[in-house]
């Protein structure tokens, strides 16, 4: 059970890199239209967000999962 916790978290941290690799993919900064800095701030925001979340699960279940 933890070892499928600890499967779904790292996955987690791939996806909040592959975000962040987006972002720096798509990020123009020739263009400052309201919807284009937008969607830059809402990308970096996730990616961000995931790999903090991601990173705190992963520390909390292989604890857990040490500890068994």
């Amino acid at each position: 059970y933890t070892m499928k916790e600890l499967i779904i978290d790292a996955f987690l941290f791939i996806l909040g890199i592959v975000l962040f690799i987006c972002y720096l993919y798509f990020y123009n900064n020739s263009s400052s239209s309201d919807f284009s800095n937008f969607s830059d701030g809402l990308l970096l925001g996730l990616a961000i967000g995931i790999i903090i979340v991601a990173i705190i699960m992963l520390l909390i279940n292989l604890k857990k999962y040490l500890k068994k």
